[in-house]
This record gives C-alpha cells, sequence and structure tokens, in this order.
C-alpha cells in the first residue's frame, strides 16, 4: 500500500502542472 501511495504523490503533481500547462496555453 505505501508502494501505491507513493505512486500517486508522483502522479498528481504531474497531473497538476498539465492541467495548469492547457490552462495556460489556452
Amino acid at each position: 500500500m505505501a508502494s501505491n501511495e507513493k505512486s500517486l504523490n508522483f502522479v498528481i503533481p504531474i497531473v497538476v502542472l498539465l492541467f495548469i500547462g492547457v490552462i495556460y496555453l489556452v
């Protein structure tokens, strides 16, 4: 479970950055 949580902590910031990037480009 710890591994899954670590993976989530790694994925969430990337998704947020991509989301902000899309908004910034638009």
